[in-house]
């Protein structure tokens, strides 16, 4: 499990190795490793429907970031690297 602080963290390291514009992917599964792209982050507060805020806070949901997900767009293989995995502890 990574915290929001540990991910903004994370994220600097890259940012000052890549630059700010470097794309961000998302690595879903290690068993059958499949590559998506980050689409943006959403919280409850995120949510317009009251009803449907409500249910996610009953639900717990008001304690995650969630980092919404699509396809890349590029020509890029649909597959994450294995090695995505092997730091810190991973599959």
């Amino acid at each position: 499990m990574m915290t929001l602080d540990q991910m903004i963290a994370a994220l600097e390291e890259a940012r000052e190795e890549m630059g700010g514009g470097a794309e961000v992917r998302i690595a879903h599964q290690p068993e059958y490793p499949i590559a998506l792209a980050a689409e943006g982050v959403r919280t409850v507060r995120d949510v317009d429907d009251e009803d449907q805020a409500e249910e996610a806070a009953a639900d717990g949901h008001d304690r995650f970031a969630w980092i919404a997900t699509e396809p890349p767009r590029d020509d890029a293989s649909p597959y994450a690297p294995r090695w995505a995995w092997q730091q810190d502890g991973g599959w």
